[in-house]
């Protein structure tokens, strides 16, 4: 036992040299007296001795020494600590990864979910906008069959008029001294007047040759010639659409147009061609009505003689001011 725990006043260094004296192993004591009488001498002087404390872990080792049975069960106990100690660090990390997988996968499952509310949401949804286009499909295929019947109405009205021009029309060409009763002649005259209107782009010139593409429908059906009559009168149109705007009076003229064309087309056994040229003309007779046209002018006082503009190219004869007699007269009818 340390001298010290007997009697604490000893000096430190003194119960070193003690200690060492008391050494059970002899390689640790003094080996002489004279290295004892030295140590003694410096502990006097107050110099550092040689002897040293014992350190803890030799302390240690000496009470495990001197009481084996009792360090026995320290050793077990600091041994059942650590793995207390590690077992639990272990544990928790291992129930931290768990509580965190369960969370990240509870996560997912409420992501999925959401998922799948949105996409019921999405198909409800599109079957709600598939039924209403269903139902909008339904009202246009009743409006259509509406349209058809108006259509049809509208043109058994117009027919009639379309007619009498088309017999006025015809038999003025037929006269001799018409220079374009002759099919060379008005073809001639539709080829100088695109020439013409290439190189002037003007109004005049374009109701010129639609006026001219009309007297070849006129005489191409004459003929039975349905295919180069459409044509013609496709071309004809084409060019009074291209002026309704600037001259709302030729809507009449451009409805009555399209009545023929949906003719000639049905003629031809084309009911796609026809059921649009159908619909152009009843949408032109609304706009009319709409802008109260109903009534047509007795001739256009824009026009240019169809006789004369597609000559000028050749140099013949200079455009008159005043409109041919061919255009006075086919407008005079539309009076009557």
């Amino acid at each position: 036992m340390p001298p010290r725990k007997l009697n604490p006043v000893i000096d430190r260094d003194l119960e070193a040299i003690t200690l060492k004296c008391l050494e059970k192993n002899p390689a640790k004591r003094y080996q002489s007296a004279g290295e004892l009488a030295d140590d003694l001498e410096r502990f006097q002087q107050g110099k550092p001795v040689s002897a040293t404390h014992p350190t803890r872990w030799q302390r240690l080792k000496k009470w495990a020494w001197r009481e084996p049975v009792k360090a026995g069960l320290a050793a077990c106990v600091l041994v059942l600590l650590f793995v207390l100690l590690v077992g639990g660090t272990v544990s928790n990390t291992l129930l931290g990864v768990a509580l965190q997988q369960a969370k990240d996968a509870a996560e997912e499952a409420d992501q999925k979910r959401a998922e799948a509310n949105k996409h019921a949401a999405d198909a409800k949804r599109l079957a709600r906008e598939a039924d209403e286009g269903k139902k909008k499909a339904n009202d246009l295929a009743g409006i259509q069959t509406k349209l058809a019947l108006v259509a049809a109405n509208e043109r058994q009205r117009a027919d009639d008029l379309a007619n009498i021009l088309s017999r006025r029309v015809l038999r003025k060409l037929q006269k001799e001294n018409d220079p374009f009763n002759d099919l060379d002649n008005l073809v001639k005259h539709a080829a100088l007047s695109e020439e013409l209107l290439r190189r002037k782009p003007l109004d005049e010139v374009k109701l010129d040759l639609a006026d001219t593409y009309e007297n070849l429908y006129h005489l191409h059906l004459q003929r039975q010639e349905i295919k180069e009559a459409a044509a013609a009168l496709e071309k004809c149109i084409l060019l009074q659409e291209q002026l309704k705007d600037k001259y709302p009076l030729l809507l009449l003229e451009v409805a009555l147009n399209s009545i023929d064309l949906g003719t000639a087309y049905g003629r031809l056994g084309i009911p796609e061609k026809e059921m649009a040229s159908d619909k152009r003309a009843l949408k032109v007779l609304q706009d009319l009505r709409a802008r109260g046209l109903n009534n047509p002018p007795s001739w256009r006082p824009w026009a240019r003689p169809t006789s004369s503009l597609a000559w000028t190219i050749a140099g013949s004869r200079a455009i008159p001011k005043k409109p041919s007699n061919t255009t006075r007269k086919r407008f005079a009818s539309l009076r009557s």
